[in-house]
């Protein structure tokens, strides 16, 4: 997903939300906000709060260019109060959040959960992609053109790679013209995200992408077209709960960028989020740890044994070993009793 830059709301008031077609087209180009197709007809104004569900009609902020697949698929889902649980194009850094293998979308999660080990972020990440069902592939008579079109893209941008590496270093004014040929060619055919997935190791045409594609947040790369921030925001302890501890809550509007070009997770023993959201019918208490018995490791699902810090958040290696000891006693009386 191509992160952008919609700059400050135009000085005019907008009658009708389709109005401001012209100043989003001229900001960000005529691409959809989210998978990034470049829209032939005529592009749809997305609302990022459903106009139904009480987002603003023509405010700025609340506005996005959409195709009619994306647009089709988000419905009327995001509400004012919801819509903070959402990663946004224009907003957040979602080349970080997303990445493409041979041209199919996916959540870039592990780079997410060493970002952010709560895993809070991945959750926001992934809530859009599913929202906009953007790795979808349409079954036989389904009207969804995305799949094929990025697909026919990936395969222009991986020929457009054989002629590049081929021709970069001829002289500079036929290795030029080929560059500008490469990158009209994928401002023609959008997919922003397939073509720097496609030239990841070509930074001459990185940068070239970044500066071509209109509104895209130069700020988020590097000077070779890599990704080199992340947006972070500040917290502080909210009220106590009834067990009188006081848990971290986000300070609105408290949001910066960090620099970075390699992140190591060094904080932190909760327990892996995906465990719990991935795996069916495993119960977890209030901290997120899962919910085991004591004497044996069994979990709220058949077969299935925990113990150590994913029950008991963060402790020592002796009661780690016990638990371990006391897993294997409960998988062996089970697998006896078959």
């Amino acid at each position: 997903m191509r992160p952008v830059n919609k700059g400050t709301a135009p000085n005019k008031i907008y009658k009708e939300y389709g109005d401001a077609v012209p100043d989003l087209t001229d900001r960000i180009g005529t691409y959809c906000s989210y998978c990034g197709m470049e829209i032939s007809h005529v592009p749809e104004v997305e609302h990022k709060k459903s106009k139904t569900r009480g987002g603003e009609l023509t405010a700025w902020d609340n506005l996005l260019l959409s195709c009619k697949y994306c647009n089709t698929r988000k419905k009327d889902e995001v509400t004012p109060d919801s819509a903070k649980n959402y990663l946004w194009p224009d907003e957040h850094n979602v080349a970080l959040a997303y990445c493409y293998k041979s041209g199919i979308p996916a959540i870039n999660e592990e780079k997410l959960m060493q970002i952010d080990p709560t895993g809070n972020v991945y959750t926001k990440a992934k809530k859009l992609f599913d929202l906009v069902k953007l790795s979808h592939i349409p079954q036989k008579g389904e009207k969804d053109r995305r799949f094929g079109k990025r697909m026919e893209v990936y395969k222009m941008a991986k020929d457009s790679l054989h002629d590049w590496t081929k021709m970069k270093n001829e002289p500079e004014e036929v290795a030029s013209v080929m560059k500008k040929s490469t990158v009209n060619l994928a401002r023609y055919s959008g997919f922003f995200p397939v073509w720097m997935e496609v030239f990841s190791e070509e930074p001459e045409i990185l940068t070239a992408l970044i500066k071509a594609f209109p509104g895209t947040e130069a700020g988020y790369y590097d000077e070779n077209g890599h990704v080199k921030g992340m947006k972070v925001v500040k917290m502080e302890l909210g009220e106590p709960d009834a067990s009188g501890r006081r848990r971290p809550i986000e300070i609105p509007g408290s949001e910066y960028e960090i620099e970075l070009d390699t992140v190591i997770m060094s904080l932190g023993t909760s327990p892996n989020p995906l465990i719990a959201s991935t795996t069916k019918g495993l119960e977890t208490n209030k901290r997120k740890c899962i919910v085991a018995e004591e004497e044996n490791g069994q979990t709220s699902k058949a077969c299935v044994f925990a113990g150590g810090d994913a029950v008991t958040g963060a402790a020592t290696v002796i009661l780690a070993m016990g638990a371990g000891k006391a897993g294997a006693k409960g998988i062996h009386e089970l697998l006896s009793n078959k």
